[in-house]
């Protein structure tokens, strides 16, 4: 019992510590933020957060992987972006007590740190840093945002297939070699298509091209890239800026 228990105080600090919308604040800030934690058990495929629900918390994610999006009326998914161990979510609710313009789904078995907005606000009239580092990681991520419309927007879907594999491998990549990686989650022509903003069909078409092109190879759901080279190549094909 008591190993579990510094196991979980452990996941609490970490998850506190290395957020970066609790950088800067004193000791005595982080802790009152980590004993309000509450860790929340979720599988993969369970919904964390419907859009238009109400939020009185914010959520980081411990372990495991979670998709932010929409649905439109026609039952389109839109997809913003997925988030990793270290990632927090439900800010937007913590300004104005709106409701999620988001859904989140967990992608695999994960552990979520969950505290309340009131503990956060606490912290806030207290050290109002916070709330400056919070608008700061938020600019990013708007930045990010823009971006993403601006590669739906005037992109083809090669190159957009091209980035979303390189943000794949820059969070869930293991090198195998100087300029290759593979994929340490699977992922489904399916759900590339979602990520792509297009078809199951185009997807497999491009990669199947680039299988023969040499640089590409998937073996049960899980991608390989032999030369990150050529895939930079493709990504950079109509201007966008890769990073």
């Amino acid at each position: 019992m008591l190993v579990e228990e510094d196991r979980q105080q452990c996941q609490k600090s970490r998850i506190v510590r290395q957020s970066p919308w609790f950088a800067g604040l004193p000791a005595e800030a982080l802790e009152q933020l980590q004993n309000s934690i509450r860790l929340r058990n979720v599988h993969g495929g369970q919904i964390i957060v419907a859009r238009g629900m109400p939020l009185d918390s914010i959520l980081g994610i411990v372990s495991g992987r979670m998709r932010l999006g929409a649905v439109s009326a026609r039952g389109q998914e839109v997809n913003v972006g997925d988030l990793i161990a270290g990632g927090w979510f439900g800010d937007f609710s913590l300004y104005d007590d709106s409701p999620s313009p988001l859904d989140g789904t967990a992608l695999e078995d994960s552990v979520l740190a969950v505290i309340p907005h009131r503990v956060v606000h606490e912290v806030g009239r207290r050290f109002p840093i916070i709330y400056r580092e919070m608008h700061r990681d938020l600019l990013v991520r708007t930045r990010n945002l823009c971006d993403l419309f601006e590669l739906v927007a005037a992109h083809p879907l090669a190159v957009r297939l091209a980035i979303r594999l390189l943000v794949l491998f820059q969070e869930h990549g293991k090198a195998i070699g100087n300029h290759s990686s593979k994929l340490t989650v699977r992922i489904t022509q399916g759900e590339l298509a979602t990520l792509c903003y297009g078809t199951r069909q185009h997807i497999n078409r491009l990669l199947c091209s680039w299988s023969e092109e040499g640089f590409i190879s998937i073996r049960n759901d899980y991608i390989e890239c032999s030369d990150f080279r050529r895939l930079v190549a493709k990504a950079s094909l109509s201007g966008f800026a890769v990073t």
